[in-house]
């Protein structure tokens, strides 16, 4: 099976890993985000055998997180633990871009994986992991020059294709 996924076999072998866990052991298994070839490998390697459900905590999201499980799981948007968080800051020193935001996300130490997409309109939205939300939230208080509150949102944003 390997050799029809070059250059994603270290990535291929975990799926496997997941499918092996919610096939025999019944287990429901939550994925960290992944971005649209990621998640066309995991639908590929799973195949039909098991559910395959997919969130990214906005509607029409790039980078989501899957759930993989048996059948008889009943998944809603609340098991895929992804926080809809907003940034709340002053434009006086410069309005705030999409690599601004991602930059200070990864200089916080965050890995690519709990960082779902990024929004921005007239406010600036990301999808984050919520386990790891307290820890950002304590941490995170500037972007560039300006000063940033993080805050929980619970708005239902569509992403525009």
């Amino acid at each position: 099976m390997l050799e029809h996924y070059k250059g994603d076999e270290v990535f291929v072998k975990k799926i496997l890993d997941y499918k092996q866990q919610a096939e025999y052991q019944q287990h429901m298994i939550l994925t960290p985000f992944y971005n649209p070839h990621e998640q066309d490998v995991v639908r590929s390697v799973i195949g039909h055998e098991l559910k395959v459900y997919s969130y990214g905590g906005f509607m029409n999201s790039e980078n989501q997180r899957m759930i993989i499980c048996p059948d008889f799981y009943e998944i809603e948007n609340e098991d895929f633990e992804i926080a809809l968080v907003m940034i709340d800051y002053h434009e006086q020193f410069g309005k705030l871009k999409h690599q601004d935001v991602l930059g200070a996300l990864m200089h916080q130490g965050i890995k690519r994986e709990f960082i779902g997409d990024i929004y921005m309109s007239d406010k600036i939205y990301f999808a984050y992991t919520k386990s790891t939300y307290p820890y950002l939230r304590d941490n995170l208080s500037q972007i560039k020059r300006s000063k940033i509150h993080l805050s929980l949102s619970d708005e239902k944003i569509e992403i525009l294709i």
